[in-house]
């Protein structure tokens, strides 16, 4: 499962992949680590999924629930990366079968994140990884709930804090998860980050339409008061850890 990216592909792929250093991170976490096939769950249109492949030199699965998403992936001249339409909480996989599972930026959209913790402890072999990046309540930079604050309401009733990552990954066998501060950058600019998020489909799907609109007018107004060059960075975490 993920948001979906309803920016165009070409520029969906240069803002991840050119934001890639947090894969770097984890792949350095686990240089030590045999990583031979990796299933980045709510994939999307797999903006990152050739990259991580590459990082690990290892065979990509991108599942996600949305299948229009996906098509995209079948343009990438890497036949490593192959796309699976599939819920987060139910994997067609076989029992210890990944070497590596990442979610990025998934985590709080799920509406039993229990579940995709259950799977995710199912799917991996014994001695397996599962990166998880996302938002936590405690941080502060999210620049998408500065400016719609309808979506950060919305968004809270699922975004755990670090505690209940922990406690949801521990219950079902995980070890303690290792956090690591990561950047996210959004867009080169506040203006391209305007430009992106005026038709946002997944933020007015979220938010509603008249919502969606003041949470323009407002950002609109910050781009238009002084020279906001500057690139849109968010504050994220990710988390380690791996089944016992």
């Amino acid at each position: 499962m993920g948001l979906g990216i309803s920016i165009p592909i070409k520029e969906a792929k240069a803002r991840y992949l050119t934001n890639a250093s947090w894969i770097d991170e984890v792949r350095q976490h686990l240089m030590n680590e045999r990583i031979s096939l990796v299933l980045d769950v709510g994939a999307s249109t797999g903006a990152i999924s050739d990259q991580i492949g590459k990082a690990f030199d290892a065979d990509v699965i991108c599942l996600d629930k949305s299948c229009s998403g996906l098509t995209s992936i079948n343009e990438f001249p890497d036949d490593r990366v192959i796309p699976i339409c599939a819920e987060a909480t139910q994997i067609p996989f076989h029992d210890g079968s990944v070497d590596l599972l990442f979610a990025s930026k998934l985590i709080h959209y799920l509406k039993d994140q229990s579940s995709f913790a259950i799977e995710a402890a199912r799917v991996l072999r014994p001695g397996g990884w599962i990166a998880i990046r996302s938002f936590y309540l405690e941080l502060e930079e999210i620049h998408e709930f500065r400016f719609f604050p309808e979506h950060k309401m919305r968004a809270e009733k699922n975004v755990p804090g670090i505690s209940n990552i922990q406690s949801l990954f521990e219950n079902v066998g995980f070890t303690k998860p290792r956090f690591v501060r990561s950047l996210d950058l959004v867009a080169p600019s506040f203006q391209v980050y305007l430009e992106s998020t005026e038709n946002d489909i997944e933020i007015i799907r979220l938010i509603g339409p008249e919502a969606h609109r003041k949470g323009l007018e407002t950002l609109r107004n910050f781009v238009t008061d002084a020279n906001r060059d500057d690139p849109v960075v968010d504050q994220l975490e990710f988390s380690l850890c791996n089944p016992h």
